[in-house]
């Protein structure tokens, strides 16, 4: 099921000054979504108001690359697992 809850399915990325600047502050992706009217560059403001409330809050883009596949190679050996599972009550 989808999460309807922004607080919780968002993330928002700390990263560096450069990252920010260059991605017009869009790292506080949680904060964006939240309140889509706040302009880029009074993000890291917002964040600063909503970070003990926000769920996903990463350290940096590699951290969140590890997360996201880590998850995604599990939920594909559980899809694997389950399929041979219904193969093979399926043979017997």
């Amino acid at each position: 099921a989808l999460d309807p809850n922004g607080l919780s399915n968002t993330r928002t990325t700390l990263t560096s000054p450069l990252i920010n600047f260059v991605m017009w502050n869009m790292s506080y992706h949680s904060e964006h979504h939240l309140y889509t009217l706040i302009p880029f560059h009074s993000l890291p403001k917002a964040h600063t108001l909503l970070k003990k409330h926000l769920v996903n809050v990463s350290e940096g883009h590699i951290s969140v690359h590890r997360q996201v596949l880590s998850t995604w190679i599990a939920e594909q050996n559980d899809a694997l697992m389950k399929g041979k599972e219904k193969a093979a009550a399926k043979a017997a």
